[in-house]
């Protein structure tokens, strides 16, 4: 409404229009994504977002986008959760030297839903993979529910099922289904190059043959060494994404 456009006009024309990173139809609110270099600014926790009080109002959710430089291009390695927030509430921008791995093989980690259970906090993710040398399937991940002081140890997470990738028609859909011995699983990810263009779609390590389902361990393990990229991805209420700057990071 009129309410709504005046007082986007009113931040844009004092704030946005004199900012380096400004792209010009940042303030129509549609359902397009807006590809921004918003400033980080360093600080003893990591990185805070150089963003207004009125724009942190809009945004609803907060991850941080990792990727992990090999000898064949920038591997995204996904999403996870922003693990602090600075003393007005915001997210803080970190990576820790450790990510996501499915029986000490590293993944493409899809943070997810965040679930209260009367047994503590249950995290959820995906997980992209290639069953059987030729379905496209999506892994779901949940991990132990953690309460109190939990959360600060390592959890373990478990693979309750997955669901084929890219199924067209929603309701024709098989539902959950699971992993059986004998199945192969390739660990997906998407492949890019120095300019952030996108290479290919390639698993990075070798093929993996279930031995039992039970036996399936998903858990945070070292990355080191290793060259992670990393940057801030803000969702707001209109369902867009703003992208801060990009950093990296080196662990010996």
């Amino acid at each position: 409404g009129g309410d709504l456009n005046s007082f986007v006009t009113q931040f844009v024309q004092s704030y946005y229009t004199q900012q380096e990173w400004y792209v010009k139809g940042f303030e129509d609110y549609d359902s397009t994504p807006r590809f921004i270099d918003i400033p980080l600014i360093e600080s003893e926790e990591g990185y805070r977002i150089d963003l207004p009080d009125n724009i942190w109002e809009i945004i609803v959710d907060s991850k941080v986008a990792v990727y992990l430089e090999t000898d064949e291009g920038r591997i995204y390695l996904g999403r996870d959760y922003v693990g602090a927030d600075d003393e007005s509430g915001y997210p803080i921008i970190s990576i820790g030297d450790s990510w996501v791995h499915i029986n000490d093989r590293i993944v493409c980690y899809e943070a997810g839903d965040v679930v209260e259970t009367e047994a503590g906090t249950v995290y959820k993710g995906s997980v992209k993979a290639k069953l059987n040398g030729k379905t496209d399937i999506i892994l779901q991940i949940e991990w132990d529910p953690i309460s109190g002081e939990d959360f600060e140890k390592p959890g373990k997470g478990r693979i309750t099922g997955y669901y084929e990738d890219g199924d067209a028609n929603p309701f024709m859909r098989k539902g959950m289904q699971q992993l059986e011995t004998g199945d192969t699983l390739e660990f997906m990810f998407y492949y890019y190059d120095d300019e952030g263009e996108y290479k290919k779609t390639d698993s990075y390590e070798k093929k993996m043959t279930i031995t039992s389902p039970e036996l399936l361990v998903v858990e945070d393990k070292a990355l080191s060494p290793a060259t992670i990229d990393f940057m801030g991805v803000l969702t707001d209420v209109y369902k867009r994404e703003f992208f801060t700057e990009q950093m990296t990071v080196s662990f010996e």
